[in-house]
């Protein structure tokens, strides 16, 4: 599209961005907006400073770091995991160049890999449920790069430098685990140079700084940094962390604040009324972000989910979730993370042996005390008190979910 500018008699001195709304609100907004790229960095320093086996995920970038068991009630790098899967974890540094990821045949075994860019966003997710379960590979560009793809390999382009993969291989017990271990084994980094030649590639090099603290989880680290540092840490990371495209009117917007893509950022030298938004935008940006999420599941009645009270999802017969592989109900606390228990049960789904009732539904109970005798099976362990959350996952959905005829049951208090 092309504009053609009036005539006019002088041209207007230069002048930079403009504040279209206040301070405060816009320093709130750039909180919120860079929280997802400040959140991904913290993990990134977090797992690629610890040594290798130390935690699920912990070791040197650019090689897939495994979980060789499913993860227990004490873990808590990440908000939300899953405890379905078996994990394993790639940081991706695509600054000399690309790499390639391959995934072996496995043998009809769910897997995906998560791929998602330095803002946290998902670019691609191959696996069972896109690409099949044959062996594959796919090369990993950075941005702007221009290069051959060797025969056989599938392009992705990242927009930007830094890539984490969240792969996911299914497990069915602790029997099952070795099978699903080798598949693992078969994930791997090559960088394309050395693509049809692994063994000649280098080992990854692990380099430490001592002054990352590895043992504050990551979203307790970001919650609770200073806005100083925070602010300095945008400016360093968008200096080399280009803005989606689709995110070009917030991206103005914050120009206002000295923010620019590409350039770095200095909160001490910023003007004071600016220096002063961005000091009480953590409080209020992260307060915002804590309120959306405590609506995000209200029961059918109305209320929050929250112990000590207790409740029911009701699945009618023949109305479970409809998937190709398989599906979960997992519960957290107010944080965020998995509620440790006696029965080390933090999810209930397809591969556990729910009890119908006598008319063929399913209910599954939440709540911090038993639902009684011959209802323990189906009972999901709530906290004694406080907000819970619970997230449904449905892997390989049918289309009868994709289009809505199919939907949850709703979250009942009894």
């Amino acid at each position: 599209m092309s504009l053609a500018a009036e005539p006019v008699a002088a041209a207007a001195p230069a002048q930079g961005p403009q504040l279209s709304q206040s301070p405060e609100a816009l320093a709130v907004e750039a909180y919120q907006y860079f929280y997802p790229l400040v959140s991904m960095e913290i993990t990134r320093q977090v797992l690629t400073n610890m040594p290798e086996g130390s935690s699920p995920g912990a070791g040197p970038p650019n090689k897939f770091i495994h979980a060789r068991a499913l993860l227990d009630g004490d873990f808590k790098t990440v908000v939300r995991p899953n405890f379905d899967t078996l994990y394993s974890s790639a940081w991706l540094d695509l600054a000399n160049g690309p790499l390639v990821v391959s995934a072996p045949d496995t043998g009809g075994r769910y897997y995906l890999l998560q791929i998602m860019d330095h803002w946290s966003d998902v670019i691609a997710a191959p696996g069972s449920r896109t690409s099949g379960n044959k062996a594959g590979a796919w090369l990993l560009a950075p941005p702007g790069w221009r290069g051959e793809v060797p025969a056989g390999v599938e392009r992705i382009d990242s927009p930007t430098p830094i890539v984490w993969i969240v792969a996911r291989t299914k497990v069915d017990g602790v029997a099952d685990t070795p099978a699903a271990n080798k598949v693992q084994d078969g994930y791997k980094v090559t960088p394309l140079a050395h693509w049809g030649n692994p063994e000649g590639a280098p080992a990854p090099v692990q380099a430490t700084d001592p002054a990352v603290d590895v043992k504050t989880p990551p979203k307790a680290q970001v919650d609770a940094m200073p806005a100083d540092k925070y602010w300095n840490l945008v400016g360093k990371l968008y200096s080399t962390t280009p803005p989606h495209a689709t995110d070009w009117s917030q991206v103005q917007r914050m120009r206002a604040l000295g923010l620019e893509p590409g350039k770095g950022f200095d909160f001490g030298k910023a003007p004071p009324e600016v220096q002063d938004a961005l000091a009480k935008a953590p409080k209020k940006g992260l307060g915002a972000i804590v309120a959306k999420l405590s609506m995000l599941a209200p029961v059918a009645n109305g209320w929050q989910v929250e112990s000590p009270s207790r409740y029911r999802l009701s699945f009618k017969k023949g109305e479970l979730p409809p998937v190709d592989a398989f599906w979960s109900v997992t519960l957290y606390n107010d944080g965020g993370y998995q509620v440790p228990n006696p029965l080390k049960r933090y999810k209930l789904g397809s591969a556990d042996a729910l009890a119908a009732n006598p008319d063929g539904s399913v209910d599954i109970y939440v709540g911090p005390d038993s639902p009684g005798p011959g209802k323990e099976s189906n009972w999901l362990p709530a906290p004694q008190s406080g907000a819970v959350a619970l997230t449904m996952r449905l892997y390989a959905p049918r289309p009868e979910i994709l289009t809505l005829q199919w939907k949850p049951p709703p979250v009942v208090k009894y």
